[in-house]
């Protein structure tokens, strides 16, 4: 445990001891004898440093075999994509211009967007090496000094340490210090920016129910070209296949991984020849259209209908987020590396074949791929292009499960099930509820729109949300992460904005034909997180008004009271007696309690709660705080903060966790708090209770973790909406979520639960 000072005291904005929203001097000083000296700052947790220095540091070697694994996991969705995009953008069969145009707009699309934007701006705001919408939120409130959403009024973290930004190097004010203050001060903007997160969040969601349905529709597809099998066949096949992949989702990716990387590498070489046959058997003058000419001149000449035509072409980036979501698992540079190398070439090569084939195929534009694969190699690449979309959906339902997790540990969704699949491979995790309602709601996608164009329209409008969410955050990353002038900042919102715009208006002119689905589930997702983080906030405060601060419950004795000689006496080799503060003695039981609470300071009512009822003390009693911090990871041996409390036995403990760690009760995380315990305890207890590496806990140890079942109940006076939203939706949300013993996977031979009711 490090040492650090901290800069003033913290105190709840609406627990005891507020004067006109200050805390009191009393209020204080006796919260300062609760508290260590280092628990309001985590400039010691350097593990994601640490771990992404050693990432960005590996050899070429490891580089490269980063990158072969990246292909297989991350780069299914994007490679996948010519399965169904030329087949989105037509309706009609196209002429020479159409295909020159559109074909110019998807090698544009794919360099300014996926390879530009997103391989080599993008990639850069990771979050000590990991990626997606919430690690650069994480990364940003770091940066600003922002309250997280885990953070109560007491908790704020607004000393953490801002690894690698030029803030924390003292650089002299900039526009980006500017907006830094302006986010601090201005509540407005904090939840504009968790808005936007929780959106691009909601939509990235969703997006795991159309991927799946869209490139296995569009892969079984290809059983029409050569059969006799027609629309239900493909539907009830795709639909067969999507309820498998579903079903063996609890298996984890673990025991299939190795496979992917083959399969995904075989799909862009097999489309590379591919593609170069068709270019050098159908029109080798294809590649006029890598000239962004045609595209403007498409534009200037189409007007309106080269502009409906973009929710088709955008379909060929799906996947550029889920790349950025996926950064945690690998380096940047083998990222980087692999799309550079294989997915880049391979997709554009594969556009300009199909374009060739269409320069004189145009009536069959609406089966494009399977068309335009000679006839000797049919069958097995509709094998590689099943396996292939597999392999992409099984990629966006994990980055699925990661992203519920990251909001879960961020305290912007209700507490669900995480089942951690491989003892070896961090990430690989498995969330029954979410992995049904997306396999329901998969099918009903499949089965209900019955048709290829709909799931497009629908998936392209969830693609432009994100990508567009993604600017703005951006746009103010660049000023506050990296510093950088206002200048490039307007620069990158303009150029890409206007790209995301573009696109996004041109999705949304769907919405009647499908594009209404991704915006209603985000919807319903939006609100349920916004309940539940609005509700939980709300709850906290309640019980943090009822604790009690230790020196109104117990009479403490503090180093530099004088004790008089009789007490001195008592005090020889033996505790002093634990007496309330009306005189009452509290008699000791043998055994230690473990009692979670949400604040750092007081104790919570749970536990009074228990004093009242069964007046005994435990010979050892730990206040646990479990705290998620804005960073990736927390290190072992920085993840507990420990401090003995002036009642002899009494203990109190913050475990700090990162948005992706795992809470882990039964092993090291109880491990460690009894071995601290063991160091203020005298020898016979000291043994009983200290665990070395590798030991398991004493099933005979007499150990209970207590916790508080709380129950909300709206506060009277309150408004008729606030009363029917939390009282029947927040709480039905807090019902059929997973309790906190369950979240923190407490043995339930050893849990004791403690009722508690908060006017909310």
């Amino acid at each position: 445990m490090k040492n650090v000072s901290q800069r003033g005291a913290i105190g709840s904005a609406f627990g005891p001891g507020r004067i006109d929203g200050m805390i009191s001097p009393t209020v204080q000083v006796k919260e300062a004898m609760e508290r260590p000296s280092a628990w309001a700052r985590d400039e010691d947790l350097e593990e994601g440093r640490r771990l992404h220095d050693l990432k960005a540091k590996a050899g070429w070697a490891a580089t490269i075999g980063l990158s072969y694994k990246a292909i297989g996991i991350i780069f299914g969705d994007v490679g996948t994509s010519p399965l169904y995009v030329f087949a989105s953008i037509f309706n009609d069969p196209p002429d020479h211009t159409d295909v020159l145009g559109t074909t110019s707009m998807i090698f544009w699309t794919l360099t300014l967007v996926a390879l530009i934007k997103y391989v080599f701006i993008v990639l850069r705001a990771d979050d000590h090496g990991e990626g997606g919408t919430f690690a650069l939120y994480a990364r940003l409130a770091r940066c600003c000094k922002l309250p997280t959403p885990t953070a109560t009024e007491q908790e704020f973290d607004t000393n953490l340490t801002r690894y690698g930004t030029k803030l924390e190097k003292g650089a002299r004010p900039s526009i980006g210090t500017f907006v830094s203050r302006a986010m601090q001060r201005s509540l407005a903007l904090q939840r504009l920016l968790l808005i936007l997160v929780l959106g691009a969040t909601c939509m990235l969601i969703g997006d795991g129910t159309l991927t799946p349905a869209i490139s296995v529709v569009s892969s079984i597809t290809g059983l029409q070209q050569n059969t006799s099998i027609g629309q239900p066949g493909v539907i009830g096949i795709s639909c067969a296949i999507l309820i498998l992949l579903f079903i063996f989702q609890r298996l984890g990716t673990s025991k299939l991984g190795h496979c992917f990387a083959p399969v995904i590498i075989l799909w862009f070489v097999a489309n590379f020849i591919i593609g170069i046959y068709n270019i050098v058997k159908w029109h080798p003058g294809i590649f006029a259209a890598l000239s962004p000419h045609y595209m403007f001149v498409y534009w200037r000449d189409t007007h309106r209908h080269g502009w409906e035509l973009m929710s088709g072409v955008l379909l060929c980036i799906t996947g550029v987020e889920a790349m950025y979501a996926d950064l945690g698992h690998f380096s940047r540079r083998a990222v980087q590396l692999s799309f550079c190398c294989v997915v880049y070439p391979s997709v554009v090569i594969t556009y300009l074949g199909q374009a060739a084939y269409l320069w004189d195929h145009a009536d069959e534009v609406n089966n494009t791929f399977y068309a335009s694969i000679p006839s000797p190699v049919y069958w097995p690449m509709f094998v590689i292009a099943t396996l292939a979309a597999i392999v992409a959906s099984q990629a966006i339902i994990s980055g699925t499960f990661s992203i519920i997790r990251q909001s879960l540990m961020l305290g912007c969704f209700p507490r669900v099930k995480i089942v951690h699949t491989s003892g070896l491979v961090e990430g690989q995790i498995y969330i029954p509820e979410a992995n049904w309602i997306m396999m329901v709601l998969t099918i009903i996608v499949v089965a209900g729109f019955r048709d290829q164009d709909a799931i497009s329209n629908a998936y392209g409008v969830a693609v432009t949300f994100v990508m567009f969410m993604t600017t703005m955050i951006m746009t103010v990353a660049i000023l506050v992460v990296w510093g950088h002038n206002v200048v490039l900042a307007v620069a990158f919102f303009l150029i890409f904005g206007l790209i995301d715009a573009s696109f996004l208006t041109a999705a949304l002119s769907k919405f009647t034909h499908g594009g209404w689905f991704p915006i209603a589930l985000s919807a319903i997702l939006f609100t349920m997180s916004v309940l539940w983080y609005w509700g939980s906030k709300r709850k906290v405060m309640a019980l943090d008004s009822q604790k009690v601060l230790l020196a109104d419950l117990f009479r403490v004795k503090h180093p530099a009271d004088e004790d008089d000689g009789e007490e001195k006496e008592a005090l020889n080799g033996a505790a002093p007696p634990v007496l309330l503060k009306n005189g009452e003695r509290l008699s000791r039981v043998p055994g230690t309690a473990i009692v979670y609470t949400n604040t750092y300071t007081g104790i919570p009512a749970a536990f009074t709660n228990l004093l009242k009822n069964y007046p005994g003390l435990h010979e050892n009693v730990i206040f646990i705080t479990i705290r998620y911090v804005p960073v990736p990871k927390v290190a072992k041996e920085d993840r507990l903060l420990f401090t003995p409390l002036p009642i002899p036995g009494l203990y109190r403990c913050v475990a700090r966790y990162g948005y992706t760690d795992q809470v882990d009760v039964e092993g090291e995380f109880t491990k460690g708090v009894l071995t601290m315990v063991a160091k203020h305890s005298k020898p016979e207890m000291a043994s009983r209770l200290a665990h070395g590496p590798g030991q398991a806990i004493d099933p005979d140890l007499k150990l209970v973790y207590v916790l508080g079942r709380t129950t909300t109940v709206p506060k009277p006076g309150l408004n008729l909406l606030v009363q029917l939203l939390l009282e029947h939706m927040y709480n039905f949300l807090r019902r059929n979520s997973r309790t906190v013993a369950g979240t923190f996977n407490v043995p339930k031979h050893r849990l004791l639960e403690v009722g508690v009711v908060v006017e909310i």
